[in-house]
């Protein structure tokens, strides 16, 4: 998976080198699934037991991904909510629910108050992560810190 995930980084950036330096989405992207296949790897080398990897990968993938996307968006954005992984533990399992959800209402539209149940929901959730949130900002010379953050990893 690792080396797929490195083909894929290259052929991009051989079509549009400039994805590098002006596209945070593909760095974002990238650095959230370099961090679940990471995060991934340590747990099926930790147990050999399916059950336990399954129960263990639903609460370490989300940390994966913001491990993968922390010094992107520290280095482009300059702050962070911290409780953000622990937020996606609950956001995650809805989605789901809410695309089907969602296209079974166009279907049968009675169905609709139960996606917008839903929708309230996700919306709760976003709201107690703005304002309970632990927010890690890089000072002003961002940069520096950001590098340092980088090179621990």
């Amino acid at each position: 998976m690792r080396r797929m995930l490195g083909i894929a980084w290259i052929a991009l950036l051989l079509y549009n080198p400039r994805f590098l330096v002006y596209d945070i989405g593909f760095l974002l992207s990238f650095g959230a699934v370099g961090g679940i296949v990471l995060i991934s790897h340590m747990i099926k080398s930790l147990t050999k037991k399916r059950f336990v990897q399954k129960a263990v990968s639903g609460l370490l993938i989300p940390i994966g991904a913001f491990v993968g996307i922390l010094p992107i968006l520290l280095f482009f954005v300059g702050e962070i909510n911290i409780l953000s992984w622990f937020l996606n533990i609950f956001v995650l399992p809805i989605l789901p629910l809410i695309l089907v959800s969602a296209f079974l209402s166009l279907l049968f539209p009675q169905l609709a108050i139960f996606t917008q149940k839903l929708i309230d929901i996700l919306l709760w959730i976003n709201q107690f992560g703005l304002e309970h949130g632990i927010w890690l900002q890089t000072p002003k010379h961002g940069w520096r810190a950001t590098g340092l953050l980088i090179l621990s990893i």
